[in-house]
């Protein structure tokens, strides 16, 4: 179980682009409001991130997983806000709804997933 924890940070340390991390530190420092997507597998992440995050006096709401409640929170969406999305294993349909919006309302937007 160490040996694949090591090769895990080793390929993840191959993909990590410090540029990128640091711009998403500094979108969600000036954010207004974020928004956290984690559905399935993922809610746990979206949770401590939320813990971690509120540490910080940030404003944090959290999505649905599917249905018409994430239009509900997509119309409050906003140019100041980011959306951080966990999605592992595959993209789904309504991430995809969720990234197509929030660049129509110049929102940021981080994904965390498996995919490189």
């Amino acid at each position: 179980m160490l040996k694949l924890s090591t090769h895990h940070l080793e390929e993840t340390l191959l993909h990590f682009s410090s540029e990128n991390f640091q711009k998403a530190i500094d979108a969600l420092a000036i954010s207004k409001k974020i928004y956290i997507y984690s559905p399935g597998p993922s809610e746990g992440l979206g949770n401590l991130i939320d813990f971690r995050l509120s540490r910080f006096g940030l404003s944090i709401h959290f999505m649905p997983k599917s249905g018409h409640e994430i239009f509900e929170s997509l119309i409050h969406l906003t140019d100041q806000d980011v959306v951080l999305i966990f999605g592992f294993v595959k993209l789904h349909p309504e991430t995809k709804v969720i990234l197509k919006y929030s660049q129509e309302v110049g929102a940021k937007s981080i994904v965390m997933t498996d995919d490189f």
